[in-house]
């Protein structure tokens, strides 16, 4: 991979580092979790876990603040699956 000049550890860490920069904006977190083309619980979770097992490394500033991202996310997460439930219970209701 290194011969095409591609490096997956300078691409996620630079992924990181921009998921933290916007910890702050809910905005910008929300339209993350609405994007489900691309959003995946699971890979901020294997983030954490390559980090615990010393795969990546990252300023840990700027790590505290992915895990903050994290965390935001996953409640933005549970709030957009729950508005979708009811929406789907309320079209229904008006259906019938």
């Amino acid at each position: 991979m290194s011969e095409y000049g591609f490096d997956p550890k300078f691409i996620l860490t630079s992924l990181i580092t921009i998921y933290a920069s916007f910890v702050e904006y809910p905005g910008f977190i929300e339209f993350v979790v609405k994007d489900q083309r691309a959003f995946k619980l699971d890979n901020f979770e294997k983030v954490l876990d390559l980090k615990d097992r010393n795969k990546i490394h990252i300023n840990y500033s700027i790590f505290n603040h992915f895990i903050k991202f994290f965390e935001l996310s996953k409640q933005a997460f549970e709030d957009y699956k729950n508005k979708c439930v009811f929406l789907y219970i309320f079209l229904n209701i008006i259906k019938n």
